[in-house]
């Protein structure tokens, strides 16, 4: 009612036809990138009013989500399937940005590999690359690994983002949580 046409899901695959008006349907079923480091990385020096080297960065490192809770989102927008951007290519594209002071991580769960998640902190380290605040979403369960804790320590102030549903376990069961109140 209110738009010209309509993307469901991921729009990369389906953006250039939409451009040049080759969709006669007014909702288009985009398709899952499978190689998420086949597209770039968003160039800040594209977006008007933004400044040429910006404190604060957004980053998605990742697509998808291992777990399946039936309130989120993420899933029928990303599907379950979990898929990253290299961790090489991450480094690359943070170390682009000189004045960085604020980092969010803008995806479902940065610690649903917490081995890549350790990785991508160790590089951040060994290539200096400090933020003084980051804003991650995790899993309460990050609270159970000290080796990811403490590479998040050594890196910044990490603010995260966690979910806590319910401590009732009838309400997690219903979430299709995989987490006890303990």
């Amino acid at each position: 009612k209110h738009c010209d046409k309509v993307v469901l899901g991921e729009g990369e695959n389906v953006i250039i036809d939409l451009i040049e008006n080759r969709f006669k349907n007014k909702i288009i079923q985009g398709s899952p990138v499978i190689d998420l480091d086949s597209y770039p990385m968003p160039d800040y020096n594209l977006v008007q009013g933004i400044k040429k080297n910006p404190s604060v960065v957004s980053v998605v490192t990742s697509r998808g989500c291992p777990y399946n809770c039936n309130f989120c989102s993420i899933n029928s927008m990303f599907g379950r399937k979990y898929r990253v951007i290299s961790v090489n290519r991450i480094i690359e594209y943070l170390s682009s940005f000189k004045n960085l002071k604020t980092l969010c991580f803008d995806e479902a769960n940065f610690t649903a590999d917490k081995q890549r998640a350790i990785e991508i902190l160790t590089q951040m380290k060994e290539h200096s690359i400090h933020p003084k605040r980051a804003w991650p979403s995790v899993s309460i369960d990050v609270a159970e690994n000290d080796t990811l804790l403490k590479s998040f320590t050594e890196v910044s102030q990490f603010h995260f983002s966690i979910g806590l549903e319910s401590i009732n376990s009838k309400v997690l069961n219903a979430y299709n949580k995989k987490q006890t109140p303990e």
